[in-house]
């Protein structure tokens, strides 16, 4: 007997998970350093809440050489009060999209995989 199982994920369902500390910058470091610059009560909570939310999904990364810093967020999405908490905490990042073998088939794709084999074969090798 087989049973088929359907089963959908939206976008919404990850917006609606715990928030997690960051290892480089973690909740109390960063509620020690909003009040430095006066947030208090409600305000605190809610900048501590929004900082590790995150800058949000982003459903298209763009390949190329990027900054992240702590809790996902990039230079240019910071404020200048986060640019000025996170300074010296960026890791550079390198991101490629690896699509060769939608352009070129299988059968190069294989071809390719061989020859990179031959030339680093610690690296591929199963």
């Amino acid at each position: 007997m087989m049973h088929t199982f359907q089963t959908t994920q939206s976008l919404a369902d990850l917006e609606s998970l715990p928030l997690h500390d960051d290892a480089r910058f973690p909740r109390s470091r960063l509620r020690k350093t909003l009040r430095r610059y006066r947030y208090r009560g409600e305000a605190l909570k809610a900048e501590v809440e929004r900082i590790m939310r995150g800058p949000g999904l982003e459903l298209a990364p763009v390949a190329g050489r990027r900054v992240t810093y702590p809790y996902g967020w990039q230079k240019h999405q910071m404020t200048r009060l986060m640019k000025r908490i996170f300074h010296g905490l960026g890791r550079a990042q390198l991101l490629f999209v690896d699509e060769f073998w939608l352009l070129h088939g299988q059968a190069d794709m294989a071809r390719a995989m061989a020859a990179m084999r031959q030339g680093y074969p610690e690296k591929f090798s199963r």
